[in-house]
């Protein structure tokens, strides 16, 4: 993305100066021609006006013996400014004439030394305009035309030297687009400069961050591991302290295998917690799905009877489909956990087995309602965020674990309740 914004912001400039000196150069181009073009016929108007007697009269030296003199009338049309200098040449370009008096007649002008082949063009009849050329702060250009004598041929060239204001206003704008041009490369590579600095910056918070979510992914494993395990070891330890006090052999050994139980289903939150973390997906067996809740329920059924609140378990269908057994049960725990403690006395807790189609695509469903208080409004769009609870002594990770397990499934969790009449929540997992 770096070298990216360098090349386009490389292409902006070069787009924009190239087309301020294509303008530049365009407009110089017109000038010049339009220039040239009114001078050649300044000069064009001038010839057809001066009389071949007296350019002849001129070149003796004799500019009296001529009926009529036009020098006058070419000095006045002198003013410095726009019409510079008006000479009469012969057709090798020496000066028989000139308004400029500091130039020599007789000699050619050396400021039109460069200008032979304009004046060589002249004495073959042809008029013509010469190249720019700069005296002092000023602009110059000259145009040449042929004067004819009366069979025809050219006896003479007028040349007129006019002033070339527009150049020195091209030239300003030369520089004004050399300048832009400078200061924009120097602004494109502060740009870039900014851009090289900032990607740096970029790059060390990204570290920063990502150290600082790592750090948290670990705090958040140490919680959800914490909240997880922490009932099948208060389990385990109360089992194993009623163990000294059984005398019957099959009650012990079925104390045993409940505790062989409990810690396979430690091994089990722990395996789905690395599941969920390094983001792989869980190990599945193809099963039923009831096969999860009748491990389940029957833990929660004894005890929750002793408060008072029912257990119903319907299995509306019962497919087999690909899960892992612990991770399921995991699930399964924590939505029991979750109904037993909103549920009171004389409520019921309903366990549902069924399939339905979602999207095209079919999934086994498990439902756990219950009749208890509900969840409010406010807190239904945030009961699966990691660390959002109601309960006084809740760590509100729960249900974020269950979302998560469900999600690496390829399955969804939905959740309707109602304040006052219950909470049901929905697990679909994918049969296919």
């Amino acid at each position: 993305m770096f070298i990216s914004g360098m090349i386009v912001l490389i292409v902006i400039w070069l787009g924009f100066n190239g087309a301020n000196f294509l303008l530049y150069r365009k407009f110089y181009d017109f000038a010049q021609r339009d220039i040239g073009k009114n001078l050649v016929l300044l000069a064009q108007a001038l010839a057809g006006n001066i009389p071949s007697d007296w350019v002849e009269a001129v070149s003796m030296g004799m500019p009296e013996l001529a009926e009529r003199d036009p020098s006058s009338y070419l000095k006045s049309l002198v003013d410095g400014d726009k019409i510079h200098t008006v000479a009469i040449l012969d057709t090798s370009g020496t000066i028989l004439f000139s308004t400029d008096e500091e130039l020599p007649t007789g000699e050619p002008n050396p400021y039109w030394a460069s200008e032979i082949g304009g004046i060589k063009a002249a004495a073959l009849g042809i008029a013509t305009y010469g190249g720019l050329r700069r005296v002092g702060n000023q602009y110059l250009r000259v145009a040449f035309a042929p004067i004819f004598d009366p069979v025809g041929d050219v006896s003479a060239i007028v040349a007129v030297d006019a002033g070339a204001k527009y150049f020195g206003l091209l030239a300003n704008i030369r520089r004004g687009v050399w300048i832009a041009g400078i200061v924009s490369a120097m602004a494109i590579f502060f740009i870039v400069l900014v851009m090289y600095l900032g990607r740096r910056e970029l790059e060390r918070l990204q570290y920063h961050l990502e150290r600082a979510a790592t750090l948290s992914g670990i705090g958040m494993m140490a919680a959800t591991l914490a909240h997880e395990i922490r009932n099948p070891l208060a389990i385990i330890r109360g089992s194993a302290e009623a163990i000294p006090q059984i005398e019957d052999r099959e009650e012990l050994e079925e104390m045993v295998q409940f505790i062989n139980e409990e810690v396979d289903r430690l091994s089990g939150i722990v395996e789905s917690h690395l599941a969920v973390a390094r983001g792989r997906e869980f190990p599945k067996v193809n099963q039923k799905l009831s096969a999860v809740v009748e491990k389940v329920v029957p833990r929660y059924r004894a005890q929750l009877k002793e408060r008072g609140i029912g257990v119903i378990v319907d299995v509306g269908d019962d497919p087999i489909l690909p899960y892992s057994f612990s991770a399921i049960r995991q699930v399964l725990y924590n939505l029991m956990e979750n109904a037993a403690s909103a549920v009171s006395s004389g409520g019921v807790i309903k366990v549902i087995l069924d399939t339905k189609r979602i999207d095209g695509t079919e999934y086994g469903v498990i439902k756990i309602s219950d009749t208890g208080k509900g969840i409010p409004e406010e807190h239904l769009a945030h009961i699966f965020e990691p660390f959002h609870t109601t309960k006084q002594k809740g760590t509100g990770l729960g249900l974020f674990i269950t979302k998560q397990i469900v999600e690496g499934h390829g399955g969804k969790i939905y959740v309707e309740s109602e304040v006052g009449a219950g909470t049901t929540f929905s697990i679909a997992l994918p049969i296919h």
